[in-house]
């Protein structure tokens, strides 16, 4: 039953947690008042927790489509 159970929440539950987290990476948007470091930090693990062979074009991607569009212009 153990490893049924193992199993179950290897492939379920790993599914689903990944689902979340990609949800979170879609929605994540640097806040007025974060040092960009902080939200480049998170959007890399973030990218990491989803996929972890995840190009660095598509990383880059994500991080521009949150970005506080004052930042974006300089």
């Amino acid at each position: 039953w153990s490893d049924f159970e193992a199993a179950f929440r290897n492939r379920y539950v790993s599914s689903t947690t990944t689902s979340k987290k990609f949800e979170q990476l879609k929605q994540r948007r640097q806040k007025p008042d974060e040092l960009i470091i902080n939200y480049c930090e998170e959007i890399i693990n973030l990218c990491r927790e989803v996929d972890p062979k995840m190009s660095d074009s598509t990383i880059i991607q994500h991080l521009l489509s949150g970005l506080n569009t004052t930042v974006r212009k300089e």
